[in-house]
This record gives structure tokens, sequence and C-alpha cells, in this order.
């Protein structure tokens, strides 16, 4: 007689004539209330259905002033309104980069990063929080102070996590104390009111300054690519995390064509300051920024992804960034006038003045960028310096130790204390003035990796060392 789901749509399809109220026919909701309750007068219905709402919200109103007291502070009311004070707008230093995570997470923003699925964007965003949490170099360059991280992962296992971290070189001996991990969590949706408050509840108890959501899709109610939905995560959860000063990355899957953005609304685009586009290749990957509010983010980002027996690396190559002409003068001219490297904007601008010089602010933005580029490529160069001496020290080091176990174990041979019996090889002569006769005996040349990889200088010093008939290995090298 009757039947829901008609056709795979919400309707109620009737096909019996014997219920008085309700003929014949195919109903909505709204059409089968019209007809239930207003014998199917549906403008009656809808001007039922308006006052009842009209009621509900008054009814909400009177409540939420009652609870409201004569002694309000209406100051404080005031300072949720977020006015700005202009003297402390003016006089404050605008930092010219104001980095989380340099170069791929700016301070106080709300980040998109997406690509195709299994692209690598959750390792390389993994690499990047992992690092700063526990105060690593991030990518391999800069390092920035301990941070307090929240990362909400909504599709990994722990299985996948161990691996992905030992992947990336991390075990038990690191502190990820502030890497506050919440792995498959039983959250409400986020584009929801019950949802915000649950996550800023779980922000204030952690502590966390920044917060990631991997994957938007997974953390929210509504229909993913629908504008509808995005504009209710903003509006619940993504401004109450900014109004906070949180910084937070969600990220997201692209359409098929990932040249036309992220799937589904282009409101993805419009809640956030910037948009990171991830794209995979052969050795590593690169992040094109598509959105932006910020002048200062370079405009691609390339990492090389790097294997080691230890673990996968994850680098900037520095060497990428371009920048306009007269930019490496323009930096010249600020280590002149003593502008310190992590000078922000404001403080750079008043020294140019001050000394009577001119700058665009575009420019001067460059100058800054460029000079901490330059001082980045330069840590990294000291750095891998450093880690290349303390290895040939080690493979030097190791090398006298197996010397003097040999010469040991000669002199216990030989029987005389004191001894050494150096092997000895015999050799064709190539000429008879050189050699004296065919088959000379001649001392054999003790030739180490270090020597072979460090040329003629690592020779000279064991040339000098085998003339030394007493030598006292040093102790181990400790790294």
């Amino acid at each position: 007689s009757a039947t829901v789901g008609y056709q795979g749509q919400d309707f109620l399809r009737v096909f019996t004539s014997s219920i008085p109220w309700l003929p014949e026919g195919a109903y909505s909701r709204f059409g089968y209330y019209a007809a239930r309750h207003h014998n199917g007068d549906r403008s009656q219905a809808a001007r039922n259905l308006t006052n009842i709402e009209n009621q509900a919200v008054e009814t909400s109103l009177r409540n939420f002033q009652q609870t409201q007291t004569p002694n309000d502070n209406t100051e404080d009311r005031h300072e949720l309104a977020h006015i700005i004070n202009w003297d402390k707008f003016w006089n404050t230093d605008k930092t010219d980069e104001e980095w989380l995570a340099w170069p791929l997470i700016p301070r106080g923003r709300a980040i998109a990063l997406y690509a195709p699925a299994k692209a690598g964007k959750s390792t390389v965003l993994l690499a990047v929080v992992a690092a700063l949490a526990a105060g690593r170099p991030i990518l391999g360059g800069y390092t920035a102070p301990p941070c307090r991280c929240l990362y909400i992962d909504m599709e990994m296992t722990e299985a996948d996590l161990h691996e992905r971290l030992t992947d990336l070189g991390y075990g038990p001996d690191d502190n990820l104390d502030n890497l506050n991990y919440a792995l498959l969590p039983s959250l409400p949706p986020m584009d929801t009111i019950e949802g915000a408050k649950a996550l800023l509840e779980l922000v204030h108890h952690t502590k966390a300054e920044f917060v990631a959501i991997d994957t938007f899709g997974r953390a929210v109610a509504g229909d993913e690519d629908k504008a509808d939905t995005v504009r209710a995560f903003y509006r619940h959860t993504g401004l109450a995390l900014k109004a906070a000063g949180i910084t937070y990355l969600r990220t997201d899957h692209s359409g098929k064509d990932q040249s036309k953005g992220q799937r589904g609304s282009s409101a993805k685009n419009d809640d956030v300051d910037l948009v990171w586009s991830l794209k995979r290749h052969n050795n590593g990957i690169t992040l094109d920024r598509t959105h932006s509010r910020i002048s200062w983010v370079p405009p691609t980002i390339k990492i090389i992804r790097h294997e080691t027996d230890d673990a996968t690396e994850y680098r900037l190559d520095l060497e990428t960034e371009t920048f306009a002409d007269g930019t490496a003068d323009r930096a010249k001219l600020l280590d002149e006038l003593n502008i310190p490297i992590d000078a922000g904007f404001n403080q750079a601008g008043r020294t140019l003045r001050d000394q009577g010089h001119k700058m665009s602010a575009a420019n001067l933005r460059d100058a800054l960028r460029f000079r901490k580029n330059q001082a980045q490529q330069t840590e990294q160069l000291r750095r891998n310096t450093t880690v290349e001496n303390l290895l040939r020290r080690a493979a030097t080091t190791q090398r006298r130790g197996t010397e003097t176990e040999t010469a040991a174990r000669c002199t216990e041979n030989s029987g005389a204390p004191g001894a050494v019996t150096k092997p000895q090889v015999t050799a064709p002569a190539r000429s008879t003035e050189n050699s004296g006769a065919l088959g000379a005996v001649i001392p054999a040349r003790r030739r180490s990796i270090g020597a072979a990889r460090y040329g003629d200088h690592q020779n000279q010093r064991e040339e000098q060392e085998e003339t030394t008939p007493e030598s006292t290995p040093q102790e181990p090298w400790i790294f």
C-alpha cells in the first residue's frame, strides 16, 4: 500500500486510495507533514513551521538573557570583539617571517596541504611535526625551539605509526613528549559545536601551539566536498583555533585533476591563509603555493628524499630558491648596517630609514629572506662538515687501534721484548738501479681506508707514524 525510499530517494510512495487524508501519490517529508496536519495545505504548513522556529529562537534568547546578571562586566564582553589598539598595532614589530616550522608552517596561521592519495603528504607532515616537537632540524635545515604539538590522526593504526617513525629515524631514546599524538580519536565532528569544543579542550589539556588534522574528510560529518561543510568547520573549529593563536594545518585529497585544487568546493581555499599542493617525483617531493594571504611564503619548496642505512631523510633543497636581481646587494647592505639575521620587517625598515636608505617593502622582505636562506645553507654545510670530521677521526682511531693490536701480536710472536716485526712482502724490481736485485725485500705500506679517501696528506701522516717505533694510541673518539 505504501513504501519509503521510492526509487532511491527520500520519498513516501502511497499506492492505496483508502486513506482519506493521504491520497495516492509520492510525498516528501514536508508534503507528508502538510497532508497529515494541515489537510494538504502547504502554505498553512509552511507558516506554522515558521512560527514554531521563531518561538524556539525567542525562547532561547529569553533563556540567554536570564543567565546574564546586571553586574556583568561590559569591558570584558567588548574584549571578545578583538578591537585593534592602533598605537599598539603600529608600534609592535611585525616579524618579517614569523615561522613555526620554516619554510612550511607560518606561526598563527591556518594551512591546507593537499595531494593525491598515497603521495606522501602524511609522511612529510609527520617528519616536520616530529622534528618540531623534538627540537630536531626541520627538513635538515632550521632547528626551532621544541614546540607542543597535537596531531589528530584519523587514518593510521599504531603499527603504521611505529613503522613511519622508525623509518624517519626515531626510537625509544628520542624525547617525543611534546608530540601529543591522538590516534583514531573518538571526537565529535569538527564541523559541529560539540566537535569544536572537544578539540579546544584537548588543545588546552595538551597546551598545544600547533594542531595537525589528518585528514579533513574524516574529521567532519558533512560531505567533505560541500561548501557548507567547509564553512561550518571554519565557523566552529577553525575560527576558534585562530582566535586563540593556535597554528593549525589540515590535510586533504586532490581531485582527479590535481591542477584544479582540493577535492570538492573551492571554499576549501577561502578559510585558510596558505594552501600547499604536494607533488611526488623520483627523488623527493615539491610543494607549490597555490593560494596565500602571506607575501613572504616561498612559491615553491623542493624537498629531497634521501635513504640511508639508518633512516629515510627529507631535506630541503635550498639551492633551488631564486631571488630577483639586486637582492644579494640589498642583503649585503643589511649586513653592513649590522641588522640582525632574525630582525623583523619593522626593525629593519626603521634602521634603513635612520641611516638614510630607501628600500621597497617587497625588496626588503626578499633581502631578509635571502639572508636567512644563506644562513641556513651555511648551517647545513657546517653540520655536514662536522659529521664528516667525526667519521674521519673515528676511522683514524680505529686504524690506530688495529695497528697497535698487530704490533702487540708481533711482539709476542718474536720472543724478544719490545721487538716489532713488520710484515714483509717480495716485489719484483722495476730496475736493478733502484731495487738492487730481483726479489728484494721491501716493507709493506700499511694503507687504511682513510688514507685512500683523504689523499697524500694522510699518506704522509702514516709514513711519519711508521718511523715512530713506540706510538701511543689515542683514546677512542666518542660521538
